[in-house]
């Protein structure tokens, strides 16, 4: 099964703009896709490349295919390299991060991390009119989704091939992982069936960032259920509660881990929802770091089997201050140096950011400090 990623910078092709906490996000991320399945395909440019490699990412690239492409949407480029694809495969998002590999032999010709929205009812609270206003969940949904169909709704009922009966909320998939085992040139099908509303409503597409969410997650998925009656079979009997979770088409309900707000504070609890490689089960458990020196002897990734670190996750210095420590733990310091270099050399950038700093306060080790004096003198 071929192993593939996707990078072009949303409007901005031929620019180099990776923050550094997203390069060592994406570095985690490449390096464990290459130990679990080996090789790992990266669809980019040729400018993306040249830059990629200066940090020193380990991928295979294709260049080819995504050449010309603007990313005037962000998840087209995705679209488009899974277009040219006549084989079974799975793409992983650049900030999806596979620690054991998750069981795809399922029934399910396709295969997603969880429903986008499906915890929404467990998260929301509605006392009072304030917390509609205030739930970030419900934002999400109505940014991602149901805004923008009320927006288009005209087009969309003007059309005749537009499957309305087939919105589910609680059915729309996050893409950060897309396994295609079988059915691949269906999948395809439904890419281009979407793709047909993209150029209808491309001003409105283009003008709105969150749109890309709605034509990749909720539009393909809707015609994933037209197109393919095994699939929607599966789904509606996974929503009817009808399937065993191993045969779901979802690794799990609901996002894998979830962060506390507060990430500087103890006790530390992270939530998570992780699948069992060993008895190919869902397991709800919270992670708890009672102290600093409780987290700096237990200071890695090894409390899940699977992370989408997504949004605004990234910027946070604990997150980063992790990502870095498992780098170094599990494949060692030099990958977490090159990030750091490259930043330093090329980039211009000297300064340690909050991240580093973290991860040197946590884990006593000076890693970038001693660097920098090595530089100096």
């Amino acid at each position: 099964m071929k192993i593939i990623q996707s990078w072009i910078p949303h409007k901005a092709p031929g620019k180099f703009n990776l923050s550094k906490e997203e390069a060592y996000i994406i570095m985690l991320s490449s390096l464990l896709l290459k130990k679990n399945y080996g090789n790992v395909t990266l669809y980019t440019n040729k400018v993306q490349k040249y830059w990629f490699e200066k940090i020193g990412f380990e991928y295979e690239y294709n260049t080819d295919v995504l050449k010309d492409e603007s990313a005037e949407m962000f998840a087209m480029p995705k679209l488009i390299a899974m277009k040219t694809l006549d084989e079974p495969f799975i793409h992983f998002d650049l900030d999806t991060l596979i620690f054991n590999k998750p069981n795809i032999d399922r029934k399910s010709p396709y295969i997603f991390s969880h429903p986008d929205m499906n915890h929404l009812t467990d998260t929301l609270e509605i006392l009072e009119p304030e917390d509609i206003l205030n739930s970030n969940p419900l934002h999400a949904l109505l940014n991602n989704y149901v805004s923008f169909y009320i927006r288009n709704k005209d087009t969309f009922n003007e059309s005749e091939d537009f499957p309305h009966e087939e919105i589910k909320i609680s059915e729309i998939p996050n893409f950060n992982m897309i396994c295609v085992r079988d059915d691949v040139e269906i999948f395809k099908k439904s890419i281009d069936d979407a793709l047909v509303y993209y150029e209808l409503l491309k001003k409105e597409f283009d003008k709105d960032y969150s749109s890309s969410i709605f034509l990749e997650q909720f539009t393909v998925n809707l015609f994933l259920k037209q197109n393919n009656k095994k699939y929607k079979k599966i789904i509606e009997d996974y929503t009817n509660e009808q399937i065993k979770i191993e045969d779901s088409p979802f690794l799990f309900t609901r996002p894998p881990v979830t962060l506390p707000h507060d990430t500087e504070s103890y006790p530390l609890v992270i939530a998570n929802n992780q699948y069992c490689t060993m008895c190919k089960q869902e397991h709800t458990y919270d992670t708890e770091f009672k102290s600093e020196k409780d987290l700096s002897e237990r200071f890695d990734f090894s409390f899940s089997n699977y992370n989408h670190i997504g949004g605004a996750n990234k910027s946070i210095p604990f997150v980063t201050a992790l990502t870095i420590s498992h780098i170094v733990k599990e494949f060692g310091e030099s990958y977490a140096i090159k990030v750091h270099t490259f930043f330093k050399e090329i980039i211009r950038n000297s300064e340690l950011s909050v991240g580093e700093k973290r991860y040197e306060e946590i884990s006593g080790n000076p890693l970038f400090t001693n660097l920098n004096k090595k530089t100096m003198l």
